[in-house]
């Protein structure tokens, strides 16, 4: 069974506030019962009936004791229904809904079951009521055993043989006092144990402080010699770098690659497609690929323009006051191509390499000898792919820009032409593709 705690409805308050102003009498005379489930805490306030009413029963008995403002009473329920209850609900003869109880679990308040006889018994404490302006109203058909029951309820001693109230009361007060002495002897024993714990605390923490120190101290010693030893050791290995890269740095010297452009994409290059009746001549140029200022590697063998000078009344240097760059090209090309027809031939390939400067002035164009070492054109509707290598023995000598400076962004582009020829009939569909090359530029 839940806890029948009941909670006085706004309506029951003002009730008890009217009575009082007007010196009347708030008559509490029958008690319902409903199988709604809400929180009587929270809802009392605004509740001013049941929520789901089954039956209401008048009170047999009771009484106010306004000392202690407890009121109680009793109720003789003679339950024609079987029901688990959820909410009790305590009425004024006018009807006003004056407290609440109600639960919202699925333990009940109260169980009635048909042609049993449940006799409730309830006492009620209300802090903010005057109960001196509260009654109880008795069903005047009450049995005579609840009868008897409200005389007793009623009497100020019914039980002479107890101790009074007031007795009780003054020796509870003096197991108090006494408590309270024993609480505080206690006390001053716990703290008087507290400060010796404190104190040897205190010395055991100053002790682990001074050890701390020593291991602290060591530590650091400890640390200063490996870090001494550390540093000896990252000397001699910086010192080892030093030198491999210097060897390295020379060998880069004695090669002096400043051109190094590989393109491996999943697009090609540069692409030329057409379509004729006899030859078709591809000729493209794909786009610029930046090199930056590689020309300003201070590697590069230069050639400086030569003063000019006096020998035998013969003036020299004239002929070769120019600047230029001493350099040997090597790479390869891999073409993809498409011919439509079966008797379709290429001819005619040449390549070339341009070089241009940051404001796309072109400074050299240099043509490269291929050596064609894989692959074959195609025809007949066939796709075919053919390498070729290059290894040119061109000096770039002339590639300087107008105004005697090097580029700050030299710039490379690939130039492609090659003739395709069918056999004059219909028009002949041929694509040129360069897939991949790559070139490097060396002393």
């Amino acid at each position: 069974m839940a806890i029948l705690q009941f909670y006085l409805t706004d309506v029951g308050r003002n009730a008890g506030i009217d009575a009082e102003n007007l010196d009347l009498h708030v008559s509490l005379s029958h008690i319902a019962v409903g199988s709604a489930k809400y929180n009587g805490a929270t809802a009392a306030n605004t509740k001013t009936a049941l929520t789901n009413e089954l039956a209401r029963y008048p009170l047999n008995g009771g009484g106010v004791d306004a000392t202690s403002h407890t009121l109680r009473f009793v109720v003789n329920i003679e339950a024609t229904i079987t029901a688990d209850i959820f909410e009790v609900g305590l009425y004024t003869n006018t009807g006003v809904l004056f407290a609440v109880a109600a639960v919202t679990g699925n333990s009940p308040l109260i169980q009635l079951v048909t042609n049993i006889v449940t006799i409730v018994t309830i006492g009620l404490t209300f802090v903010d009521v005057d109960f001196s302006n509260i009654q109880i109203m008795i069903d005047p058909n009450t049995p005579v055993a609840i009868a008897l029951m409200n005389q007793h309820l009623a009497h100020q001693n019914p039980h002479p043989q107890y101790a009074k109230k007031l007795d009780f009361d003054n020796h509870v007060a003096q197991n108090a006092f006494e408590h309270n002495n024993l609480t505080a002897l206690i006390a001053a024993e716990a703290q008087a144990r507290a400060n010796a714990d404190a104190a040897e605390a205190q010395a055991r923490g100053n002790a682990d402080n001074a050890l701390e120190d020593d291991i602290y101290a060591l530590s650091v010693s400890t640390e200063n010699a490996l870090e001494q030893e550390r540093q000896i050791r990252a000397t001699a290995i910086q010192n080892e770098i030093n030198e491999r890269a210097a060897a390295v740095w020379e060998a880069i010297r004695q090669q002096s690659v400043f051109i190094a452009k590989y393109l491996n994409n999943t697009e090609p290059y540069l692409t030329s497609e057409g379509s004729a009746s006899g030859t078709f001549n591809h000729n493209v140029i794909g786009y610029e690929l930046s090199l930056g200022s590689c020309l300003n590697n201070p590697y590069i063998n230069v050639v400086n323009p030569s003063p000019n000078y006096n020998v035998g009344g013969i003036t020299f240097g004239n002929n070769n006051n120019k600047t230029g760059f001493m350099l040997k090209l090597s790479g390869f090309i891999q073409f993809g191509c498409f011919a439509e027809q079966g008797d379709t031939s290429w001819s005619g390939l040449s390549v070339a390499l341009s070089f241009y400067d940051e404001h796309n002035n072109l400074l050299a164009e240099v043509p490269l000898n291929l050596a064609q070492v894989a692959g074959g054109w195609p025809n007949n509707s066939n796709v075919g792919h053919t390498t070729y290598r290059f290894d040119n023995g061109y000096d770039l000598y002339s590639l300087f820009k107008p105004n005697g400076f090097t580029p700050n962004d030299l710039r490379l582009a690939l130039r492609v032409a090659v003739s395709v020829n069918s056999d004059g009939g219909s028009p002949a569909r041929s694509i040129l593709t360069v897939e991949k090359f790559a070139v490097r530029c060396v002393q």
